[in-house]
């Protein structure tokens, strides 16, 4: 049964009561009808709530400086990003998301910097890999996350760089996938990988892997993901002198997981084909802790950005025949941990502008079109966060799902 009817009417309803503060204008980036031919300008000139639609091609990196902005590719195309993008400075009233990206650069700082943020940041559908490493031959991070209140990372992948040899002096440990510091971040979805170690040349001492993700102080929830340490350096002369394999989890940070995957680095080959010590699949240090929570994750997708008299796909799975609920909402809220639901909440109850749900199949799915009514006027773009929910069949018992984001555009986009 899918229950979508009144979803036309009560997200017609929700879209003029949505906030002006996410309820702004649209700038476009490339393609034949884009403003700008770089995302840097576009971001400048847009304001607090605005949507900067990205269509396919190669920028820049960009910094949002103090701005909620959602930015999003277009449904079914990739933007790739050459150098490092940076979100900064949101006041608490400010949100913003990041979505559809591929940021693969070759600088020595991370590829994704998230820093500073009272504001909720949303990343989803987003790839981040650094390609080379620092000056002193040490892997760089592929996403560091520093005192942020509130962090979404969705259907992500994250890869640090190798460590390098590159001279006598100057060879080091592979990068973290995900580096944070007094932060709460909540993980769906994503994998975060640790760099491979530099190996032993000359007189140099083959290096450690990289973490795949350092949890330093703050809240962690990961659900459904896979954390990977990376490999340890080779050492081709000696025997048994590869290095130890990188750390899946690392955690000083306050940690709860349900179906992860955690899972330490191999370690190193020496010069008769052994391998050094792998890493720890999880180690948590003074203050750190680790909570397994039993059952299993569930998905949600939702397509996004869609315009203005079209319908979203929304997609969601879970066990056979449960009921499963996609809330959307005007603005996300910081995580709240509720353990007996097995996840967190993400959305203010007091801000969801529309509902719609499904039972599950044999298989565990759910598929719901949702149609999405016209735009108030002079409404260029609408910014929407979701989040699932799934019952039992009697509903006596529910669990938190994965969230995700949507972005209505006027039909002129």
């Amino acid at each position: 049964m899918k229950r979508i009817s009144l979803a036309s009417a009560v997200l017609a309803h929700g879209l003029a009561l949505v906030p002006p503060l996410v309820a702004q204008k649209v700038l476009v980036v490339g393609g034949p009808s884009g403003a700008y031919a770089q995302i840097q300008p576009a971001v400048d000139a847009a304001a607090d709530g605005d949507v900067v639609l990205v269509h396919a091609g190669t920028y820049m990196g960009f910094t949002i400086h103090g701005k909620g902005i959602a930015m999003t590719s277009d449904l079914g195309e990739w933007v790739e990003i050459v150098s490092p993008v940076v979100v900064e400075s949101l006041s608490a009233g400010s949100r913003a998301s990041l979505r559809g990206l591929r940021i693969l650069t070759h600088f020595d700082t991370p590829p994704l910097q998230l820093k500073g943020n009272v504001g909720s940041v949303w990343v989803e559908d987003c790839m981040s890999k650094a390609l080379d490493a620092t000056t002193a031959g040490v892997g760089v991070d592929a996403v560091s996350v520093t005192s942020c209140a509130s962090v979404v990372f969705h259907r992500c992948a994250f890869t640090a760089s190798n460590g390098v040899f590159l001279d006598i002096l100057f060879n080091g440990p592979g990068g973290t996938g995900v580096v944070a510091a007094n932060s709460s971040v909540s993980m769906f979805a994503t994998v975060a990988k640790g760099g491979k170690g530099a190996p032993h040349l000359f007189n140099t001492f083959a290096k450690p892997g990289g973490r795949g993700v350092s949890a330093n102080a703050g809240t962690w929830f990961i659900s459904g993901s896979t954390v990977l340490g990376g490999d340890g350096g080779d050492d081709p002369f000696v025997v048994g002198a590869g290095a130890q394999g990188g750390i899946g989890l690392w955690a000083t940070a306050s940690v709860v997981s349900i179906d992860s995957t955690f899972m330490g680095g191999s370690g190193g080959a020496d010069s008769v084909g052994g391998l050094g010590p792998s890493g720890a699949d999880t180690f948590s240090g003074p203050g750190g802790s680790l909570t397994l929570l039993p059952g299993a994750a569930r998905t949600l997708n939702v397509d996004s950005p869609v315009r203005e008299l079209q319908s979203s796909a929304v997609s969601l799975h879970g066990r056979p025949g449960e009921l499963a609920i996609a809330f959307f909402a005007s603005q996300p809220m910081p995580p709240l941990q509720l353990l007996p639901f097995g996840g967190v909440l993400l959305l203010p109850t007091g801000s969801v502008v529309a509902v719609v749900s499904g039972t599950t199949d044999p298989n565990g799915d759910v598929s719901l079109g949702v149609p999405i009514p016209a735009l108030p006027a002079a409404i260029e773009g609408v910014s929407l966060w979701a989040q699932s929910v799934f019952a039992d069949s009697g509903v006596s018992a529910a669990t938190l799902g994965p969230p995700s984001t949507l972005v209505v555009l006027d039909s002129a986009f």
